[in-house]
């Protein structure tokens, strides 16, 4: 089986889905690092990397509504890119997160996106938590608000664990040190939390578990020593 997943990190967020899925071809497309192949975009930017499948595999008659520089530009993902891993290929299955969907501020177009696609591959939608099968309706693609900045310090919500946990890069941005205990705030977060340094996070996101959190996964924050 060959499975588009556009969850940010499997491996982390379902290890027993993973597994499962470990002899699966698995192509991810995620701002965070995957073990599997991917395509790396910007944090936010899914709706503008699922509308340049849907131009490169022509799927529409709105296309000209579109501007794929603007797209390839904001979401850090090259037109070679989609080429390469979608000439010719076929896909049985694509894994989505649901909350990546409905906090994205493009989600109708990519509501569309998703529904062309797994049309044009014959491909089942699965939101990964409940492995439930997912309906999405076509449309006509609405103009793109422009994306979110994540610029800074960047804190990625999950409910896996309840470690705040984060690399070298992330530290250099807020100077934290292993072992410190920290105040976090943001547009949902107002945590305290004991910081751990992991060398295998790369970049500036770090992670924060927490038992229930709500807004979109990713969340610019400010994190500061107590």
């Amino acid at each position: 089986m060959r499975i588009l997943n556009l969850v940010s990190l499997l491996e982390f967020e379902k290890p027993e889905l993973f597994e499962r899925r470990k002899f699966d071809e698995i192509l991810t497309i995620s701002p965070l690092l995957n073990k599997t192949p991917q395509i790396r975009c910007e944090i936010g930017s899914l709706s503008y990397v699922l509308a340049m499948i849907c131009l490169y595999l022509e799927l529409g008659d709105d296309l000209d509504a579109l501007d794929g520089g603007y797209l390839s530009g904001e979401s850090n993902v090259g037109d070679e890119e989609i080429e390469r891993e979608f000439y010719k290929a076929h896909f049985d299955a694509i894994l989505v997160d649901k909350n990546l969907i409905e906090f994205d501020e493009n989600r109708r177009n990519l509501e569309i996106s998703l529904a062309r696609i797994s049309a044009f591959f014959d491909a089942k939608i699965i939101d990964f938590e409940s492995e439930n099968e997912l309906k999405f309706n076509d449309g006509k693609f609405d103009e793109f608000k422009e994306l979110q900045s994540f610029d800074g310090a960047v804190i990625f919500k999950h409910s896996c664990d309840l470690e705040f946990k984060g690399g070298r890069y992330f530290t250099a941005v807020t100077k934290l040190k292993d072992g410190q205990n920290c105040e976090i705030k943001g547009k949902t977060l107002n945590e305290k939390a004991k910081f751990v340094l992991d060398e295998n996070i790369k970049g500036t996101v770090a992670f924060l578990g927490l038992e229930s959190f709500s807004g979109y996964k990713f969340e610019l924050a400010k994190v500061k020593g107590i």
